[in-house]
């Protein structure tokens, strides 16, 4: 039991600081870039840097949940295993899809 108490709050922690990070770009005035090790584009590379913004920052907040509620899902499962790969099938998985979704938003919002 204490071990799925330490997990929960190792996954809600991750999962706030992925909202976090959705909201904060939500909020920025200036364009945000996808991660870290990218440089952000400048104001005159983008159509509307508030959608660009909005967008990113919303599907960092999806992931948060995504990771929280994985956890829930795996949670059911009976066996450690099958909640282990779960969680980190979510959590690696969801990766990729949010590089084709930058990517997208790229062709979309840059001019």
């Amino acid at each position: 039991m204490a071990e799925y108490i330490i997990s929960f709050v190792i996954l809600v922690l991750v999962s706030m600081v992925m909202i976090l990070i959705g909201i904060s770009q939500i909020k920025s005035k200036e364009p945000v870039g996808f991660y870290m090790g990218e440089k952000p584009p400048r104001e005159d590379e983008l159509l509307d840097i508030a959608a660009w913004n909005k967008k990113h920052g919303c599907m960092w907040i999806i992931y948060g949940l995504t990771i929280l509620g994985s956890f829930i899902l795996a949670s059911l499962a009976e066996s450690e295993t099958i909640m282990t790969i779960v969680i980190y099938g979510v959590i690696v998985g969801a990766l990729p899809i949010m590089m084709m979704y930058h990517s997208h938003l790229k062709k979309t919002y840059y001019k």
